[in-house]
């Protein structure tokens, strides 16, 4: 599987958009029945990396809005 960038979907512009790119091109899933065992654990690495940077992100967003509230309050 791989990103299809072209004239009408170009590069992501920032990390942000990367890590959703990256969530929609490699989706959770189970392994194939034909799928050989060492793709599939390549596969779920690269599933992996994508969840932690998705967490990272959230707690970046949450930090920022913490930081957001305790500057106003």
């Amino acid at each position: 599987m791989t990103m299809k960038l072209d004239e009408d979907y170009p590069f992501p512009a920032t990390s942000e958009q990367l890590i959703d790119v990256l969530d929609q091109t490699y989706p959770h899933r189970c392994m194939g029945k034909d799928e050989d065992l060492i793709a599939h654990h390549r596969y779920s690495a690269v599933r992996e990396l994508i969840d932690q940077l998705l967490v990272a992100k959230a707690e970046y967003y949450e930090e920022q809005l913490n930081d957001t509230t305790n500057e106003s309050g």
